[in-house]
């Protein structure tokens, strides 16, 4: 998904102008994702958006990179 590799490598460089507005990006394109998981893994997303948005508020981008990078990313390819 190019959004998402765009808003890790902006998280990565802390372009933050960039990395928000390829996160916003990316959050709108996960709607139709999330319809088609199972329920119980809603919460858990859910949980790992909010991470994402928390780490991003206190300006910890190396950490929304991973979270991006390495949680994310599974719920996508799956």
């Amino acid at each position: 998904m190019e959004t998402l590799n765009r808003a890790i490598k902006a998280f990565r460089l802390g372009i933050e102008g960039e990395a928000s507005e390829a996160l916003t990006q990316l959050i709108d394109q996960l709607a139709p994702i999330t319809s088609k998981l199972p329920t119980e893994i809603t919460p858990k997303l859910n949980l790992l958006l909010d991470e994402i948005l928390n780490a991003f508020s206190r300006k910890d981008y190396l950490w929304a990179a991973d979270l991006l990078e390495y949680e994310l990313y599974e719920y996508i390819i799956e």
